[in-house]
């Protein structure tokens, strides 16, 4: 069996029936889990032939209670990419494809499966080709920093040593999975190069252009629309489009934590990319219209709203309490960081 997997919060579930929708259009027909990061047993209304939804209590093993608290939503999604995959094994599957929610696919998956067959773990760089020193946003150093691997996308195959690597994602990721640059940390992104570094014959690196399209790449792929479908460098066809940080909120941006300055040169060296961002709008603006929102299930511990420094309070006390002076402190510093921004807002760049 193969099997295609997705990671959202339940606020976020319309991002993963956008990508279930890419599938389906694009002669994709595997089932699609979706993993509910704060959810215990899933949501069965969502799902249908085409989706299956399980929650942390599907999953043996599965994450401990208090280190949920310990990560932000975007971190706990990171962390539980293991815990999902080692699910989906366990259910029989022989070959798993990990997909960003936010991800728009747009071609067979076929010469995906077939690639994945070669390796345990496969693996998809940022870049083909070293960027221009030129570009704003991004560089050489950006992606050293952030991880070489864009953990967007992976694929892993059932072998024993898949098994290997997997516990030493689960059991490192407790510990190195924040989303902390400052210390070396990038969630799972940033493990991946030593997976490479400790089985060198169990992973390969696919350098398909067709696959991974994103705005940190978009000026090293000539995409083309030919008979209804993208290619790309005149001859592949894309596989998928990787909308990292689109909110149809924001329709205008290619990215929401980008500046405007960013998508308009983007734009203006791959004007190709407004087609793709028109199309995407659509198809995940059609999702959302009935979506309420649901808020983050670990984001208040003990009656406390958890801030980034709560969060790192709570990880080294293993508890949380309102009398406790340390938490006032904590408060302080946020509130005076919140008025600072309203004050002196980061300026455009």
């Amino acid at each position: 069996m193969n099997a295609l997997c997705t990671i959202v919060t339940k606020s976020y579930l319309p991002f993963a029936r956008a990508l279930r929708e890419s599938l389906r259009r694009s002669d994709n027909h595997e089932k699609l889990f979706i993993l509910l990061a704060d959810s215990e047993l899933g949501e069965p209304a969502a799902n249908s032939e085409e989706i299956q939804t399980i929650g942390l209590g599907n999953l043996s093993p599965t994450i401990p209670l208090l280190p949920r608290y310990y990560f932000s939503a975007f971190e706990l999604c990171a962390v539980l990419k293991p815990y999902l995959i080692t699910y989906l094994f366990q259910q029989g599957a022989q070959k798993v494809v990990y997909l960003d929610s936010d991800i728009m696919v747009v071609g067979s998956l076929a010469r995906v499966w077939e690639s994945i067959s070669v390796k345990t773990l496969s693996l998809c760089p940022h870049h083909l080709t070293p960027p221009p020193m030129n570009l704003s946003y991004t560089s050489d150093l950006a992606v050293s920093d952030m991880g070489v691997f864009n953990a967007g996308f992976y694929g892993v195959r059932a072998t024993r040593v898949a098994d290997e690597m997997l516990t030493w994602m689960r059991e490192r990721l407790l510990v190195y999975g924040f989303s902390s640059r400052v210390n070396g940390m990038f969630t799972d992104q940033k493990m991946l190069p030593q997976l490479l570094q400790y089985y060198p014959e169990e992973v390969q690196i696919l350098r398909d252009p067709g696959l991974n399209i994103a705005w940190w790449n978009a000026h090293e792929r000539k995409i083309e629309t030919i008979g209804g479908r993208y290619t790309v460098q005149g001859t592949e066809s894309v596989v998928f489009f990787h909308m990292s940080g689109y909110l149809a909120s924001k329709p205008n941006l290619l990215c929401s934590y980008l500046p405007e300055a960013t998508t308009r040169e983007i734009l203006t060296s791959s004007p190709w990319f407004e087609n793709v961002k028109r199309e995407y709008y659509e198809l995940l603006s059609r999702q959302s219209q009935d979506q309420q929102y649901s808020e983050y299930a670990f984001a208040i511990y003990n009656g406390m709203r958890l801030s980034p420094g709560l969060r790192a309070l709570l990880l080294s006390k293993k508890t949380l309490s309102k009398s406790d002076p340390d938490v006032w402190k904590v408060c302080a510093l946020d509130f005076l960081r919140s008025v600072k921004r309203k004050l002196f807002p980061y300026p455009e760049r």
